[in-house]
C-alpha cells in the first residue's frame, strides 16, 4: 500500500510550519479544515475553506490542498 506524503514545506510559499488535519464537506454549509489537536472544549473547532476554492491534487505524490479563508486558522489556534 502507498505511504501518503507528508509534505516538508507548503507548496505555495514555502513555509515548514504545516499542521494536519482532515476536510469536511457538508450540505451547504461548504468545506471546512478540522486541525488535528485542539483541545476538546473548544467552541469553534474548524477552518471555513473559501467559497468557490478548487482543491488541487499532485499526480506524482497525491497530495491535495486548498486555501482556507485568509486568517481563520491563526485565529482559532490563537483562540
Amino acid at each position: 500500500m502507498h505511504e501518503p506524503h507528508n509534505p516538508t514545506c507548503c507548496p505555495a510559499c514555502g513555509s515548514a510550519e504545516l499542521m494536519r488535519g482532515s476536510i469536511a464537506i457538508g450540505d451547504g454549509s461548504g468545506a471546512h479544515f478540522h486541525p488535528e489537536g485542539l483541545p476538546l472544549l473548544r467552541l469553534e473547532r474548524s477552518v471555513r475553506l473559501m467559497a468557490g476554492t478548487r482543491f488541487f491534487a499532485c499526480l506524482a505524490c497525491d497530495l491535495v490542498w486548498s486555501n482556507a479563508v485568509p486568517g481563520h486558522l491563526s485565529r482559532l489556534l490563537t483562540g
